[in-house]
């Protein structure tokens, strides 16, 4: 089996199971086979595409990946699946998760004759290809604009590596299996693993990690989701909820249809890819836990390094189910009786605990993950009682003279008949970029730290883009300045 587009390191030969894993170099080809590196392998190569297809013929472009095999061909065919998700696991970051599956796209390949090595059989279910080392074999379309020749470091998480030691053991392993059955839904190709199906290997994936049967399994998985994650509003039913929406997908029948029509058409409704994000989070976190238990442990430095990818999953999650609260705690300030001269006097403890609020809209709100669906009235009400603050508030003075201008304009655009979404998101970048310029990137971590005429200005700025955003819900907000 070969993976021409994953390099792991260190270089050197690693075991999974009764499979051999090593790079694909010409020394490991003499001391494994007896043999020079096939030629039929050139027809894996780095593939520039500017317009149209160019096949480069340099010896420097050719793909140099990673070989699988065995001495026990029927044992490799049989857990290739799970060998392959070992691999995406060992790097341990979740930064791969942005790496499509594709990725590692495998060919099994048998040479032609002994001695020949310039025709190949590449083999799949159904037939078998025979092509020859002149060919060239095109990347899988959903790698066209990513880096061709992604890197595996196995030695920065040891703990990752524990998913070996429990493959030797016992191939169907509950964390092998579960490990399997995320990296199926990792897939970019929409026909290959679409969010429904996702939603399946998510749940298969929950069933064999807490190692359940019988009967009632939503309710079981639930009720173990609840015991791990119960600081989170509500997980217990959403996940309920979810998995009656994974039935609606793979049971036929009318009354199936009738029992989990519902909960499918709520879980589209609150955003499937939303959803499913937010369970395949969950799931690796459930994973990472897991493999921790056993084997090699994480040096501190390696545990460090965790820190700000835990973080960020943590806070995602969270974001998934407290965006609705956070987006109740703004509106109530907004929409008390005389809210603007209010706000713009509070001090002391009040001052303290606006703040608060507002720092907890823009860390934890994302108007994508909300249940409830917000009428777009209302958000312009809201965008229109902030920029009602920034033009009476004195401490405004800190930015440039345009700035109330640009206001002005904004809340005159939110008066027409139908508001603009390109023009309301092109003024908000504008008071984003003004920010910047005048604040740190890190200014949400520097807030408290600020006195209230530096800070209150910026807090405002930042609640009226992140109101913005609401006209395009799709932008995620992992920090509100800079919008990613």
């Amino acid at each position: 089996m070969y993976l021409p587009f994953v390099r792991i390191i260190p270089e050197e030969e690693f075991k999974i199971g009764k499979a051999l894993v090593f790079p694909d170099e010409d020394v490991y080809w003499l001391d494994k086979f007896n043999n020079t590196r096939p030629k039929f392998l050139s027809i894996f190569r780095k593939i520039k595409f500017n317009g149209s297809l160019k096949k480069e013929r340099k010896k420097e472009d050719l793909l140099r990946g990673t070989i699988v095999t065995s001495d026990d061909w029927s044992w490799l065919v049989e857990h290739i699946e799970s060998i392959i998700s070992i691999i995406y696991f060992l790097g341990g970051n979740s930064e791969m998760d942005k790496t499509p599956a594709e990725t590692f796209y495998w060919y099994p390949f048998v040479k032609t004759s002994a001695g020949n090595d310039e025709y190949v059989i590449i083999r799949n279910k159904k037939s078998q290809m025979l092509t020859s080392h002149d060919s060239i074999i095109t990347p899988p379309m959903h790698l066209f604009h990513a880096p061709i020749g992604y890197v595996i470091d196995r030695s920065v998480y040891k703990s990752y590596t524990n998913i070996i030691s429990l493959f030797d053991k016992n191939p169907y392993n509950e964390i092998v299996v579960a490990s399997r059955y995320y990296f199926k839904t990792k897939y970019s190709d929409l026909l290959i693993s679409p969010y429904t199906m996702d939603l399946v290997y998510i749940f298969a994936a929950f069933q064999a990690l807490f190692q359940i049967e019988g009967h009632d399994i939503g309710k079981k998985i639930a009720c173990e989701l609840y015991k791990k994650f119960s600081e989170l509003c509500n997980i217990y039913d959403w996940i309920k909820e979810a998995y009656d929406a994974r039935s609606y997908i793979v049971h036929a029948g009318e009354s199936y249809a009738q029992r989990y029509k519902p909960a499918f058409d709520k879980f589209k409704s609150t955003g499937i890819s939303n959803n499913v994000f937010i369970l395949s989070l969950i799931l690796r976190k459930l994973i990472e836990e897991e493999l921790k238990q056993y084997g090699p442990k994480d040096t501190v430095a390696q545990i460090l390094s965790h820190v700000v990818v835990h973080s960020w999953e943590s806070v995602e999650i969270e974001r998934f189910f407290t965006s609705d609260e956070h987006w109740h705690e703004i509106w109530k300030e907004l929409k008390q009786k005389n809210s603007i001269d209010t706000i713009i006097n509070y001090e002391g403890e009040n001052f303290v605990q606006f703040r608060e609020k507002v720092v907890g809209f823009l860390q934890f709100h994302r108007w994508g993950y909300m249940k409830e669906k917000i009428k777009e009235e209302l958000v312009i009400k809201a965008i229109k009682i902030v920029i009602r603050i920034i033009l009476k508030s004195p401490p405004f003075h800190l930015f440039k003279e345009g700035y109330k201008d640009q206001a002005d304009e904004l809340y005159s655009l939110l008066d027409s008949p139908k508001a603009n979404e390109d023009k309301i998101m092109g003024i908000s970048d504008d008071f984003k970029i003004e920010s910047i310029n005048k604040f740190p990137p890190d200014w949400l971590e520097l807030l408290p730290r600020l006195n209230p005429q530096k800070s209150f200005p910026l807090m405002i700025m930042a609640l009226l883009v992140h109101l913005c955003v609401y006209f395009r819900p799709h932008l995620f907000l992992l920090n509100p300045y800079p919008i990613e």
